[in-house]
């Protein structure tokens, strides 16, 4: 199925851009395509200071940062993020220009008892939502595992650990 949006101003503001790259799967090429499209209408993708189509001091990402990727983990099949697109996602931050030396962390909050069998979410579905359906979160994610800054985070893990709060001092 292919979407076609047609560009629309909003009636009031404050409003956001979007940019929309028609036809892509998800693969690099689609991503690789939507970076420089976000140049093109002044947002770069990469911070750096050396200027050019897809960076620049104004970029989303700098070369050091931890980068965290909210994906919804909590359902299987259709109702996960495409990790096609998490794959290109992440290939796109390793590659800045300036030589990346941050954290990927993809991480969620499934819900722990929630989700499609009442267990919460899960990086490891049996079927996903990919061209590739066994291709789940966690493979992708242990695809890097050579460049040792690429990592999950499962909130379910901690959601019913309790915190104490205290009373400020006057």
């Amino acid at each position: 199925m292919h979407l076609a949006l047609a560009g629309q101003a909003a009636q009031t503001g404050p409003a956001s851009d979007l940019i929309v790259v028609n036809g892509a799967t998800g693969d690099t090429r689609g991503m690789q395509e939507m970076i420089a499209l976000m140049g093109r209408n002044g947002l770069p993708f990469y911070q750096s200071a050396r200027p050019g189509a897809t960076q620049g001091q104004a970029g989303l990402i700098a070369r050091d940062d931890v980068v965290l990727i909210k994906i919804n983990c909590q359902w299987n099949q259709r109702g996960g993020t495409n990790t096609d697109l998490l794959r290109s996602l992440i290939q796109a931050i390793l590659a800045h220009p300036d030589g990346f030396q941050g954290e990927v962390v993809v991480a969620d909050n499934g819900q722990d008892q929630y989700g499609a069998f009442f267990e919460g979410g899960s990086f490891d579905w049996l079927a996903n939502n990919a061209e590739d359906r066994t291709q789940s979160v966690q493979k992708v994610v242990d695809s890097f595992s050579a460049e040792g800054r690429v990592s999950t985070f499962l909130r379910d893990t901690i959601t019913g650990k309790r915190v104490g709060s205290t009373t400020p001092r006057t």
